[in-house]
């Protein structure tokens, strides 16, 4: 016997853009009713079988809880499956789901200390920033400013309530309506939204081929060659963190995708990576982050030396700055007015900002193009 839902609560809170969505992807044909508000669905199954049910055009009509109860009854004998499953995937219609299970001997229980739980969350949702990052423009790091799209997308983002079984950190992503219009190629261009979480996936399995890739040669090539596919030092110490943060033997990125929206054959569901993964992936993110420039980086720090032979026309700052977790020397050559800023931060005592295209030569970290040169507070 399926299960039925009876829950006046539940039933209310579907709604209509949720339901037509998910009806359409089911193969159900929607269309309006002469002089009824209401939507007439219909669908024909194998066998020779027509199903129709009602939608009601408004959620405020006093009946609404029992009229959707009706199209999930009709739903769930036309499909052969529990109205509580087809519930649930009417409420992700619109969504792109992502599932991060963490599994191990000291997790056994479902449960995460406070600190790691709270850090856990924080990476997943590095991870996910640095695929919308990827997105925007792939690159081997993203620095301290992100793009406005990719910002926008993980604030839309939603912490969902974790699942029976092993710690499970759940996000949903919502999608856009599907109202595009084809291109004149016939090609319907992806929202942001999706294109984001299709990167993410794809990139989780070119982050696990570089890792195992890195355990058996010792080859750096598969992290550096993989940024056009949305590999990035980013998304590497995102994933690295949320194994040493839980304490997981195992963390298993699995994603299911909305409805309302299919995804291309082949597009990969789940990528599983080991406590073994995750020196190797530090270390390819270091190297990603050397071997190529880092546009956009913020540094802030106290100036520890000034050189300049005509002060005037401008010089040289050594900022300690923090680069990588750690306080680093970072060479700003500045402009006159700039320097000016350096001269009065450093003899005030204040700390110094600016952010640029972080580079290493030789040994030295320089940041070049400086820009948005502040002061910042005492020292």
């Amino acid at each position: 016997m399926r299960a039925t839902v009876t829950d006046a609560t539940a039933l209310q809170a579907v709604t209509i853009a949720d339901l037509a969505a998910y009806l359409r992807a089911t193969g159900w044909a929607g269309q309006t009713v002469q002089g009824r508000p209401c939507t007439a669905w219909t669908r024909a199954n194998g066998g020779g079988e027509t199903f129709e049910l009602e939608v009601p055009a408004r959620a405020d009509f006093l009946d609404y809880p029992r009229r959707i109860s009706e199209a999930l009854t009709t739903v769930s004998v036309a499909e052969s499956r529990s109205q509580l499953e087809i519930l649930q995937d009417i409420r992700r219609a619109q969504v792109d789901v992502l599932r991060v299970r963490l599994e191990g001997p000291t997790l056994a229980t479902g449960r995460l200390p406070l600190d790691g739980g709270s850090r856990v969350v924080a990476r997943v949702r590095d991870a996910l920033l640095a695929a919308a990052c990827a997105v925007v423009e792939p690159r081997p790091s993203f620095a301290t400013r992100k793009p406005d799209a990719a910002m926008a997308f993980v604030r839309a983002a939603r912490l969902a309530p974790p699942e029976m079984g092993s710690h499970v950190v759940l996000v949903e992503a919502p999608l856009p309506p599907n109202l595009q219009v084809p291109l004149a190629d016939g090609i319907t261009e992806e929202p942001f939204e999706r294109r984001t979480t299709l990167l993410l996936a794809r990139a989780l399995q070119r982050v696990h081929s570089a890792a195992n890739t890195a355990a058996a040669t010792g080859d750096a090539a598969p992290f550096l060659d993989g940024a056009p596919e949305g590999l990035s030092s980013n998304l590497c110490d995102a994933v690295a963190e949320i194994l040493t943060d839980s304490g997981a033997s195992t963390v298993t990125f699995a994603q299911s995708w909305a409805t309302s929206r299919p995804v291309p054959l082949g597009t990969p569901n789940q990528t599983r990576f080991l406590e073994a993964d995750a020196p190797f992936l530090r270390a390819g993110a270091r190297v990603l982050r050397e071997r190529g420039p880092q546009v956009d980086f913020e540094i802030e720090g106290q100036i520890i030396r000034l050189d300049s032979e005509a002060p005037e026309a401008g010089g040289v700052a050594t900022v300690a700055a923090t680069v990588d977790g750690r306080i680093r020397r970072v060479k700003v050559r500045l402009d006159a007015a700039d320097y000016q800023v350096a001269i009065s931060a450093h003899g005030d005592g204040q700390m110094f900002a600016c952010e640029g295209e972080l580079v290493k030569e030789g040994g030295s970290l320089v940041l070049k193009t400086p820009r948005r040169v502040v002061t910042r507070g005492e020292g």
